[in-house]
């Protein structure tokens, strides 16, 4: 099976949004799944360091779920 005929067949098992997906993530024994944004760091580190968090960060785009993520 070809890696094209297989993200065909992930993409039909798995229907959903395409404009934005979730990425896992792992931190002290901790595990879970969070939306995956495009940012700057260092815009995101000043705003966090002024007691900000990536929730209400205003800079950030959505990912988009495409054929190469899945890959």
């Amino acid at each position: 099976m070809q890696p094209s005929d297989k993200i065909s067949l992930y993409r039909s098992l798995f229907l959903g949004r395409e404009d934005i997906y979730a990425r896992r993530w792992e931190k002290s024994g901790n595990s879970g799944y969070s939306p995956a944004y495009s940012f700057n760091w260092d815009e995101f580190n000043a705003h966090r360091a002024q007691g900000g968090s990536l929730k209400n960060f205003e800079n950030k785009t959505p990912i988009p779920l495409t054929d190469n993520i899945i890959h």
